[in-house]
Parts: C-alpha cells; sequence; structure tokens
C-alpha cells in the first residue's frame, strides 16, 4: 500500500471514529464532518494574541467544492436531523490529506 493510500484509510479511520453524520446543502447523500477548534494568530496594535476559533472539516471525496454560505444540517444516530444548522461562513480550503476546512457559523439549534 502507498503512502498516499495510507494517509487516505488513517483519515477515513479519523472521520469514521470522531465525525458527526451531516447532510450538506446540494450533496445527495449524508457525509461525515468534523468540528475542529484552530488556533488564529492575531494582532492589535503591538499586542500579539491567539485567538482560538472553530472550523469544520469534511472529505473531498464527500463534498467536491463547499462554498461560502453552504447550509449543513446535522444529523442524529438515525438519520433525522437534529435542529442544529451551520452555515459556511468563509471561503473554503483544501489541506494535504484532501479534507476541505473552512470557518462556520450556527444558523440553528
Amino acid at each position: 500500500m502507498s503512502f498516499p493510500e495510507l494517509r487516505a484509510a488513517l483519515v477515513d479511520s479519523v472521520f469514521a471514529e470522531l465525525g458527526e453524520d451531516a447532510r450538506w446543502s446540494g450533496v445527495a447523500d449524508p457525509v461525515r464532518v468534523r468540528r475542529k477548534s484552530a488556533d488564529e494568530d492575531e494582532t492589535i496594535g503591538r499586542l500579539g494574541i491567539i485567538a482560538t476559533s472553530e472550523v469544520l472539516r469534511v472529505r473531498k471525496s464527500d463534498v467536491a467544492a463547499p462554498a461560502k454560505g453552504d447550509l449543513v444540517d446535522m444529523l442524529d444516530d438515525a438519520g433525522v436531523e437534529t435542529g442544529e444548522q451551520l452555515r459556511v461562513s468563509g471561503e473554503p480550503r483544501i489541506l494535504r490529506n484532501l479534507v476541505w476546512e473552512m470557518p462556520f457559523s450556527v444558523v440553528a439549534g
């Protein structure tokens, strides 16, 4: 097995164990998403601070081209919408492991 194949298997395992089911606008089947805390360096005048924010991650194999404004409805274990809805609030960026990462905001829930 090649390194890219091993990395893909690892990413799939992480999403299977730590991900949550969701329905992504414009995508027919449910997908697995992960919420992750991310640190960002910010500067205010001369003061440097580290701000923590949450980002949403989804595999490229599940969502080929996420976009700012996409809606994500979270699902429970039975595949029923929980009432929690997220909106992609910034431009998605692709990581080396073929996972999209993007900021989001909670719309409902």
